[in-house]
Formats: C-alpha cells, structure tokens, sequence
C-alpha cells in the first residue's frame, strides 16, 4: 500500500510540475505583430499621455518595428511599420486590464482612431496602408514592465500580436524619458 501511494504521490508531482512548467511557456512569446498572414517584428513602444477630460485620461500606445533615438521620438529606421491604439481610461496611470474597440470615449476602451500602418516611409511621409482598427482587444499585461496583447479586425483582416519590452512614456507637461515603472504609477 506505501508502495502505491508513493507511485500515486510521485505521478501527481509529474503532473503538477509538467502543468506549471508550461505556463511558464508564456515568457517565450515573441514581440511582434501579425496582420493580414504577414509577421512583423516589434522593437519599441510609446505611450502619449494626453490629459483627461470629464473624469477620462487619454494614453494613446505606439508599438513599431524600429528602434528610437535616445529619447524615444524618432525611429531609426527610414521605413517601419505599427499598431497604434487610442485608449481611455478612469486613470492617468497607464492601467493594466483589457480594453475594447469602441466609437465612444469611455473608461476600458479604445477608440475608432486606433489603427495599423504598414511600412511607413519617414522621409516622404507615405506608407504602404493604413487600416483602421474596426473590432477587437488591447490587453495591458501589466503595465510596469509594458507588457501587452491585441487581437482584432482592421481594414476587414485579422490582427494579432504581442509586445513586451523598451517603452517611452511621453506627458504634455513634461519631457519624454526612457521608460520607468514608476513613471507610468505614480
């Protein structure tokens, strides 16, 4: 009977650790974003407080496929390509949770401007599309390390990605500095 408990005791630890070792599987996610059947790799974020009005803060989120200057406001890369998502919520502190589409400005929302850019030329200013986000989720994993996940409908065609990494955060009143968790949580 030992015996058994223990083979019994044993296989519930295989099970256990097998089921926690691929949760853990999550961290391997690559930062990138996929539209249209296309993957395009993402190297930067922005994050652009603009203020808030009758109780709703505005963060409008930036994530592109070029590295930035050093403070942030200009990519590198002559062409790159992006996700921009205007989002609202009861905090100006940049808040972690999901926010939907939607064509109202309300707490837990991104707005009708949100959209995707494909290879956006910086010298002439023109890019290759610009889809407007139609449908879809923003998911702020957690906002210390700015770590995100979207999925969605733009132009009629499915989007999807991930980003955790390098992030400037920019506010009206002060000057862009390079990402800090106590910046965005004051």
């Amino acid at each position: 009977m030992k015996n058994l408990l223990k083979f019994s005791f044993v296989l519930c630890l295989s099970v256990f650790l097998f089921s926690c070792s691929s949760d853990d599987d999550n961290s391997s996610k690559a930062n990138q974003l996929t539209f249209d059947g296309k993957t395009y790799t993402l190297k930067t974020a922005g994050v652009d407080y603009f203020g808030e009005q009758e109780g709703i803060h505005n963060h409008d989120i930036s994530i592109i496929t070029s590295s930035t200057d050093a403070a942030g406001q200009n990519p590198t890369d002559e062409i790159f390509s992006m996700i921009y998502f205007e989002t609202f919520s009861d905090s100006k502190d940049l808040k972690k949770g999901k926010y939907t589409f939607s064509d109202t400005e309300q707490a837990g929302t991104f707005s009708e401007f949100s959209s995707i850019v494909i290879n956006y030329n910086n010298t002439n200013e023109e890019a290759e599309s610009e889809s407007m986000i139609t449908s879809g989720e923003l998911n702020i994993i957690d906002a210390n390390t700015f770590e995100v996940s979207f999925k969605g409908i733009a132009g009629g065609k499915e989007f999807s990605g991930y980003y955790k990494g390098k992030t400037f955060y920019f506010d009206e009143n002060d000057e862009p500095v390079a990402f800090s968790p106590n910046k965005l949580h004051k």
